[in-house]
């Protein structure tokens, strides 16, 4: 079988290598610029965080700096919406029902960003992480409740009641994990749920019967 040609001239081929090796490079220097603001988060407030420190701490001038980010907010927003981002691919497994599996993705989750989802909670910040963490739980129970609830509004009270609970619940964890072993927490959230606000949506459901 005959070896395909490529459609790509030489003098092609070298501009998608010096492309694809400049993306590169762009991606390891916003990493960088990122993991340095963590860094600088777990000694300052972000109020005192200043561009100098953050340079500085980046090893790189203000020009590299704001060829990828207008300003601290929005590399803190950048950096939030990573970790969101992430948090949604988990949570989007409450729209088949809170099981181990969906919690247990959710604490994986947490696991895998300990540290760096801790700082984010200890700072005052201009955005909050947790609140839409918890909305976005929010939306993908409302999705698994209205598979068998028709009353929106009741829904809507008790997604959020539980998403509170199963999110509070994980954090606790999150700080607290070396006293308790991963299947204690995931049959926790289940116990507390399942005989706890579960039980008032399933009343509702009988009722609607």
């Amino acid at each position: 079988m005959k070896k395909q040609k490529s459609c790509l001239s030489n003098k092609n081929r070298k501009k998608v290598a010096k492309y694809m090796k400049e993306d590169l490079r762009v991606i390891k220097t916003k990493d960088n610029i990122k993991k340095s603001m963590l860094h600088l988060l777990k000694k300052y407030a972000f109020k005192d965080i200043t561009m100098s420190m953050l340079v500085d701490e980046c090893r790189i001038n203000k020009t590299t700096f704001y060829r990828h980010y207008s300003d601290k907010y929005d590399l803190i927003e950048k950096i939030s919406k990573d970790y969101i981002s992430l948090f949604s691919k988990a949570s989007s497994n409450f729209e088949n029902g809170i099981n181990v599996h969906s919690i247990d993705c959710l604490i994986q989750f947490f696991d895998d960003n300990k540290d760096e989802l801790l700082i984010l909670e200890s700072k005052i910040l201009p955005i909050n992480i947790f609140e839409d963490m918890h909305t976005i739980m929010t939306l993908d129970l409302c999705t698994y409740f209205k598979k068998s609830i028709n009353q929106d509004d009741l829904i809507k009270l008790y997604a959020s009641l539980i998403s509170n609970n199963i999110l509070t619940t994980i954090k606790w964890y999150h700080k607290n994990y070396l006293n308790f072993e991963r299947n204690q927490i995931i049959q926790i959230v289940l116990q507390t749920v399942e005989t706890g606000l579960e039980q008032s949506i399933i009343a509702i459901m009988k009722g609607q019967k």
